[in-house]
Parts: C-alpha cells; sequence; structure tokens
C-alpha cells in the first residue's frame, strides 16, 4: 500500500481500522475490516479530484453530495462502495486531468472508468484486494502496468487503447483471471503465453511492440479467442493443437518467418471462426501431415 493511502487512513484512529504489516491478513488470520463509510467518500473524493469533473457529484451549492447520491456509485445496504461505473462520466478535454486510481475504496468490486480520456498511472498493488472486474481503458495512462501485480480474485482487466509501456508478465495471473484486454497500448519485449489461467477465454494482446518467438502449446483449455495482431512477434506458427472451444485466433502483420504456418486439423474445431495469418508472408498453411490447409476459416 502506498504512503499517501496509508496515511490517509490513519487520520481515523477513532474508528479502530489499523493496518496489518502483512497488508492483506491481521494477526489473528481474518480480512482487515473495512473503513467505514465516511472514509470512503473521502477516498472517493481524492480518486476525481484532479478530473476537472468534480461538479459531477457535487449540488447546486457546489457541495459534495452523500456518496449513496453519486452517478454511477453503487453501495452495499451497510453503505460500503461496491460497484463504480463511470465510462464516459468523466470525459473530458482538458489536457491536465487526471484519475488516481489508488484511492479507490478497498470494498470496490467492479471499477469502469472508461472513455474518459484521463492521465494516471497505475499501480496494481494498490487496488482493492477483492476486485472482480477492472476497465480503464479509452484514456490516457501511462507507465508500466505490472501485470504480476493482479489482486487475486480479479476476473477481468481492461485497459487497451492507452499510453502503458515496459514489459508484459503474463505468467503470474491469478487462476480467476478470464478475460485480459491490454491490446493499442505501448508494452514491448517477449512474451510467455503458456502459463495463461486454465479459466482464461479472451486474451487481447494485439497493437502492441511484443518480439521475439513465441510458443502456442499449452494454450488454456477454456480459451476461445487470442488475439495478437499488430506486433513484431518472430519464429515458426505452429498452432497443431488448438483449445477445443477455440472461435479466433489473429497473428496477422507480425514477422513471423515466412514459409509454412503449421496447423492441425481444423475440421475438428466446432466453434472455430478464423485464423488469421495474413501479412507475415506465408507460403502456404499446412496439417501434421504435410497437407495443405484448404479452409474459407484461414486466412494467409
Amino acid at each position: 500500500m502506498s504512503l499517501k493511502i496509508a496515511l490517509f487512513w490513519n487520520l481515523f484512529p477513532v474508528w479502530g481500522f489499523e493496518e496489518d504489516s502483512s497488508d492483506s491478513e491481521s494477526s489473528s488470520g481474518e480480512d482487515i475490516p473495512l473503513p467505514p463509510p465516511s472514509s470512503q467518500q473521502e477516498a472517493l473524493q481524492m480518486v476525481i479530484a484532479k478530473t476537472c469533473r468534480t461538479e459531477v457529484f457535487k449540488d447546486d451549492n457546489g457541495k459534495f453530495l452523500d456518496l449513496s447520491a453519486w452517478t454511477g456509485v453503487d453501495c452495499t445496504d451497510d453503505g460500503f462502495v461496491h460497484n463504480i461505473m463511470w465510462r464516459g462520466v468523466l470525459r473530458t478535454t482538458a489536457s491536465a486531468a487526471e484519475i488516481q486510481v489508488d484511492w479507490l475504496p478497498p470494498s470496490v468490486w467492479a471499477f469502469d472508468a472508461s472513455d474518459n480520456g484521463l492521465k494516471g498511472s497505475l499501480d496494481f498493488t494498490n487496488l482493492p484486494r477483492d476486485l472482480w472486474r477492472l476497465s480503464l481503458s479509452e484514456n490516457r495512462l501511462t507507465g508500466e502496468a505490472e501485470l504480476g501485480q493482479l489482486p487475486g480474485k480479479i476476473a477481468f482487466v481492461d485497459i487497451e487503447h492507452n499510453r502503458f509501456s515496459g514489459s508484459a508478465n503474463l505468467t503470474l495471473f491469478p487462476e480467476t483471471l478470464e478475460k485480459i484486454v491490454i491490446g493499442h497500448n505501448e508494452f514491448s519485449g517477449s512474451i510467455d503465453i503458456t502459463l495463461l489461467p486454465k479459466r482464461m477465454g479472451w486474451a487481447y494482446l494485439n497493437n502492441n511492440r511484443f518480439s521475439g518467438p513465441i510458443q502456442f502449446y499449452l494454450l488454456p483449455p477454456a480459451l476461445r479467442v487470442l488475439m495478437l495482431q499488430s506486433n513484431q512477434l518472430t519464429g515458426w506458427i505452429a498452432l497443431s493443437l488448438m483449445p477445443p472451444y477455440i472461435e479466433f485466433i489473429s497473428l496477422a502483420d507480425n514477422k513471423f518467418d515466412p514459409g509454412v504456418a503449421l496447423l492441425g486439423n481444423i475440421g475438428s474445431y466446432d466453434f472455430l471462426e478464423g485464423i488469421d495469418l495474413r501479412g507475415n508472408n506465408l507460403q502456404a498453411a499446412v496439417t501434421l501431415r504435410g497437407l495443405e490447409v484448404r479452409s474459407d476459416l484461414v486466412w494467409w
């Protein structure tokens, strides 16, 4: 937990909220109690303080509304913030507009602030531990996103169309993760997709700067969509054994070795809608038996 958040919660000692050094469990092994609702109000005000759109959450006198009346905020019966749906709500043309995700209350289960054009950074270690869904696409977020530090219960992550850079560790995802969308950023370096969670159904890694060879064996059995187009991947294309429910794979517009792509028996995949291999100067696509693949579902 960052220093500024720790200092913030320490402003409220009368509520008995004490941070354990492990930042995950109390000394008795029980979960740390959530801070009271009034402190959550202060935290959300910090989240939107620099967005240039605070008026959305104020009354006619310029005073912040009670949290239960905030646009897009859903609270539990006990008054704790559960869902925050701010897609487009904070949109502004102000170049300095920034969102401070680090201040999200620990009770938040789903957070969507996509399509707002906001600046900022993202430290996954400061996100709520029980966060299930995170959507921050279509913003101007920058810096490195430590994907190996995702909250342990998260299922959906969408941070596409931002300006994240650096490497992308895809080998330390929590087993709960079902969908990862990081396309249209500036991630670079090699990637390993052989250790994706078994539940992973959708992986959108397209339009980045990933490079180097990539292995396609050991793809998760639940995988339906794999998007890797518009990167700088190299090596041979070998898709001889694909997940049983696969629907679409795109490897278009990379730098794979020109020559032959090795595919399995296309007819054995009942849900397959297409395999896009265009833009790699391939000469043919063949099966394990060396037969040329002749299918309207394969484009090369």
